[in-house]
């Protein structure tokens, strides 16, 4: 099972959801980072902790390429998109890869969530 840190970004619905399915998540609260932290902390904390950071924040995409170009080692981040994604389907998709997959095989990776934005149905109802 891989063990996540999530930044402040994460909706806590899905940090409590997760909890719920015994999923050992660790915030960037709980890890004394809050506030007007530096994106790079955050992926620091997540592989000093050995943790796979949870995040909608397209600027830890960004910085997770850096590293594996730069060949730092960082141990994964799982990617999902706020507006392209429901807080269930975020909350399932995040439970499969944690139960599904070992630590090994996120490290130095980006795992993206899938969208499944809902679309209007006719009469944009």
């Amino acid at each position: 099972m891989i063990a996540l840190y999530t930044d402040e970004n994460v909706d806590q619905r899905i940090v409590r959801a997760l909890r719920r399915r015994a999923v050992d998540v660790l915030t960037a609260h709980e890890g004394g980072l809050t506030g007007s932290v530096d994106d790079a902390r955050h992926l620091e904390l997540a592989t000093a902790k050995a943790r796979a950071l949870l995040t909608a924040d397209t600027d830890l995409l960004a910085i997770g390429h850096d590293w594996t170009t730069a060949g730092r080692p960082h141990a994964g981040i799982i990617f999902y998109h706020q507006r392209w994604t429901t807080v269930g389907h975020v909350v399932n998709q995040v439970y499969r890869i944690a139960q599904g997959l070992e630590a090994q095989d996120v490290r130095n990776r980006i795992v993206f969530i899938s969208w499944n934005r809902r679309r209007p149905t006719a009469g944009g109802a």
